[in-house]
């Protein structure tokens, strides 16, 4: 039984994933000079697994992290003004969703 229950354990596996937004109303607070804008604040994302589960890892617990890269912010910024940027001859920028990744891993053995 207690094999059976070893075994049971081992095929687990837990995983999390968050993700946040956060949206800054400019359009009311201009009355309607800025457009509302939406900001990718970044994923994260855990796994304990017992090493015979579907991902296919180690027992272990897995965490990784991933933030926008800055320049994504400046791009949606400027994204908001290109009809502006067209008159003065300055091609906007395109739009990007570059992501820095950082990842930590503990495994059992």
């Amino acid at each position: 039984m207690l094999k059976t229950l070893l075994d049971i354990i081992q095929r687990c596996e837990a995983a999390l994933e968050i993700k946040g937004k956060l949206t800054l109303k400019l359009a009311s607070l201009t009355k309607g000079f800025l457009p509302d804008l939406t900001l990718d604040l970044g994923e994260q994302t855990a796994l304990a697994t017992g090493g015979k589960g579907g991902s296919g890892l180690e027992a272990g617990f897995y965490i990784g992290l991933k933030i926008p890269s800055p320049l994504n912010l400046i791009t949606k910024i400027l994204g908001h003004f290109t009809q502006i940027l067209k008159v003065f001859g300055i091609k906007p920028p395109k739009p990007s969703n570059a992501m820095i990744d950082f990842g930590l891993m503990a495994t059992i053995k």
